[in-house]
Order: structure tokens, then sequence, then C-alpha cells
């Protein structure tokens, strides 16, 4: 199913950017510049290494900052982005409308509880927000809302990532302590495995073993893992890594793809 849209005029990106930006301050106005400095061909490019495109329906889910979210839009017939934080959701809907894409619904929404029917997409993209959820509460709201043979992918952090910011912390800012994130998610994740209990919006180590058992579990197939920017369905497309697969020769950013049951959960 080929996209309704035309080619972006990204002539108009920069004053959506600068329109957008103000919703942000502190760690939230360096990371919005961060992500938009990158060129829009890279994301255009995973997306395409993914086959993520010519869609009918498709959930970007904990939608951040938008820039997945505007390239996802202009390779489908419609995305749905949610992200709990409502300057995030009002960022993402400006750009959006700014850039012509008038197939784009932005709410507000927990991943563990989304509003949407079941079997309602065709593709689940989740990118750097797993760790901060309920996952398995997460998985199984996925493959509620995902059709027979839907794609999911998620990218999430290993144990790796961690070390790594508690050894030489990464993006440091004012308001931001890449450390004591570090240090708070190891607490947390302790701790989940001692109680099974989580506070909501703090991280969990997640490894991508785990991740991939619970989504079989859950009923997925065909479950592909590999390091942040690595797995690929289609030759035309070389993707670019965003983060190392390993630090410290211990796990550190990595993907997943899966397929839903057609026949149903095991």
């Amino acid at each position: 199913m080929p996209s309704p849209n035309s080619p972006l005029d990204e002539s108009v990106l920069p004053a959506a950017l600068e329109s957008a930006v103000h919703l942000f301050q502190g760690n939230d106005r360096e990371f919005f510049h961060r992500v938009w400095q990158t060129d829009l061909d890279v994301y255009r490019a995973r997306l395409g290494a993914l086959g993520m495109c010519g869609l009918g329906r498709v959930l970007d889910a904990g939608s951040g900052m938008g820039q997945w979210t505007v390239c996802l839009a202009e390779a489908n017939e419609e995305v749905y982005g949610v992200d709990l934080d409502p300057n995030r959701v009002r960022a993402a809907a400006m750009v959006a409308d700014a850039l012509g894409l008038r197939n784009v619904r932005m709410s507000c929404q927990a991943l563990e509880q989304l509003s949407y029917a079941d079997e309602s997409f065709d593709a689940i993209f989740s990118y750097g927000v797993l760790m901060l959820t309920d996952y398995r509460k997460v998985i199984t709201e996925f493959f509620r809302v995902l059709r027979p043979g839907g794609q999911l992918y998620i990218v999430s952090s290993g144990v790796g990532w961690y070390v790594y910011n508690l050894l030489q912390p990464h993006n440091r800012s004012s308001d931001y302590d890449p450390r004591r994130m570090a240090l708070e998610t190891i607490g947390n994740t302790l701790a989940f495995a001692a109680t099974g209990r989580r506070h909501r919006g703090r991280q969990l180590i997640v490894p991508s073993r785990r991740l991939a058992r619970e989504l079989k579990a859950a009923g997925f197939e065909q479950v592909m893992v590999g390091g942040e920017g690595t797995l690929r369905v289609s030759s035309d497309h070389v993707p670019r890594s965003f983060a190392r697969s390993r630090y410290y020769g211990l796990e550190g950013a990595y993907e997943l793809l899966a397929y839903k049951l057609t026949r149903g959960a095991a």
C-alpha cells in the first residue's frame, strides 16, 4: 500500500523546530535539538531497512520528539503517535502539521493501557521507551492491538549501557546526571527482581534474551535480535546505528523485530 504523501518540504522544518523547541527546558530541550540535528534520511533508511514502509496503520509507541513519527508518516498511510509527556505530543504534532502531514494522530497515553481496539495496527514501532514501562503489560497490549501477521520493532538497552554511563557519563546537562540515572536504574532493577514491584517512570534493565522470551510467550514469532541499527529485512537500505551494541563486553543498545502469530497465541 503506497503512502499518500508527497515528498516533505523540508525547507519549513527549521521554523517548525524553532516553534516547538520552546515547549522544553533543560535536558529535554537539548535532547530535542540532538534528535532533530540528524538528517531525516538517516531515519528513513532505518525504516526502509526494517520494511516499515507502504503499510496501512502504524503505531509509534513512545513517540518522543516526533522525528520517527514524521518519517513513519511520510512512508505509510496513517501513523498514531503516543507518549506520556504532553509537551512531546504537542511538539510532534506541531512539526508534523508544519510539514503538511495530515495522516498523523497524536495522543497522550500510557503504553500499558492503550485506547485502541484489538487488531488496529499493521506495525508497531517503539524506540527507547520500553525500559520505562511495565514491559510485560506493554507486550500484552502490543500483541492485542497488532493485526495478525503484523510487525513489532523495539529498541532498548542492556546492562552495558548503564555501566557505560556510570564510567563515562553520556550527555550530561544541568538537570540530567547520567551517572545518577545509571545507579538508580541498577537499584530499580535489583528491587524489581526481588519484589516484582516497580515505580512508574523509572528505568529497568531488560536484557534482550529476557525480552525475546517474553515476546515468544505472548505469541510473537520470528523474533530477531541484533545490535541497535543492524537488523535488515530489505537490502535496498543501509541503516546507521546510533549507539554501540557492546560496552565493556556487556550488552549495550539492541533491537528486536518480531511478528504476531497469524493463528493466535501459542
